[in-house]
């Protein structure tokens, strides 16, 4: 370790990064799919995002946190991320699923056109 407590190998300070990532997508996972503090998993998913963009995985984790808070729009935003990374996962897919139907659900619930809806009446102009 450094003066400031930091690590001074470059591999282990990697590898400090996914640990913590790793423990922070569980964290947010956990609570999203149970009971918990929301914000602080949403805080959790955001921070394992930024430490790995490339994990799917963790893009999956974020809408579902969003979806455990009913932001349905960006649950399904983020999720559709993820099913963009891994396009043969079954599992995102019917997640994905899941939250454009809630989408849906709230979208009709406001008396506003289900975004599918809206864009489906757009592919016949042009």
């Amino acid at each position: 370790r450094d003066q400031e407590g930091g690590v001074r190998n470059p591999a282990i300070k990697g590898q400090s990064v996914d640990y913590l990532a790793h423990f922070n997508n569980q964290y947010a996972w956990l609570v999203a799919n149970t009971i918990g503090d929301y914000d602080e998993a949403l805080r959790r998913s955001r921070q394992s995002v930024d430490m790995m963009p490339d994990a799917s995985g963790y893009w999956d984790t974020l809408g579902r946190c969003y979806f455990a808070i009913k932001d349905y729009p960006n649950a399904v935003k983020f999720q559709e991320h993820a099913a963009s990374m891994e396009p043969h996962s079954g599992l995102i897919k019917l997640q994905l699923a899941t939250f454009k139907e809630a989408l849906a659900r709230e979208q009709a619930a406001n008396g506003e056109k289900p975004v599918a809806e809206e864009a489906e009446e757009g592919k016949g102009k042009s």
